[in-house]
């Protein structure tokens, strides 16, 4: 009882009652921590969400395919299909690509438009780059929203670099 306000033999007298004013145990926290009906329906429609999207994703990128024709970059295909349905499942209004703000609705749209050759193409750019990516989600995000509209010319500057006399042949067909 060292500290106690009360100085007092212990034979004798009361010595640090307990003051039941404070000491208030009708109000104790008896209920458990039951997930109410609407939070399963909640978390179901979630998760039927979250696979209605995934096997999307999954049929128009030909997944499947993709890893077993890539088997040395299995773990980066894996990443390339999680970080497309993250983005697909985002809830917010914007999503920052390469330093620009763009509509969620708008990204979503176009990762839900991606395929087997825009995903063969990001694997591509992954292998041909050199520089350092400091920020590898950002960089496939930035890739990926971009992958519909560069593919195109990207494989043409292949062609016209291994190819150059088909190059100029197309430069003065166009003449």
């Amino acid at each position: 009882m060292s500290g106690s306000p009360f100085c007092g033999s212990l034979e004798g007298g009361k010595v640090n009652p307990n003051n039941t004013k404070e000491n208030n145990t009708d109000n104790s926290e008896t209920e458990s921590n039951l997930i109410l009906s609407g939070q399963v329906v909640e978390s179901m429609a979630i998760a039927d969400e979250v696979a209605h999207y995934a096997e999307i994703i999954r049929e128009n990128i030909a997944l499947e395919e993709l890893l077993c024709g890539n088997s040395s970059e299995q773990e980066l295909i894996e990443g390339i299909f999680d970080l497309i349905l993250e983005t697909v499942l985002y809830k917010g209004e914007h999503i920052v690509i390469a330093s620009n703000s763009y509509p969620a609705r708008l990204v979503k749209s176009k990762f839900l438009k991606l395929t087997y050759f825009h995903v063969t193409y990001v694997l591509d750019c992954m292998k041909r780059n050199t520089t350092r990516v400091w920020n590898i989600k950002k960089y496939l995000l930035a890739v990926l929203f971009n992958a519909p509209t560069t593919i195109g010319g990207y494989y043409q500057a292949e062609v016209n670099h291994d190819m150059p006399q088909l190059a100029e042949g197309n430069q003065s067909a166009k003449q």
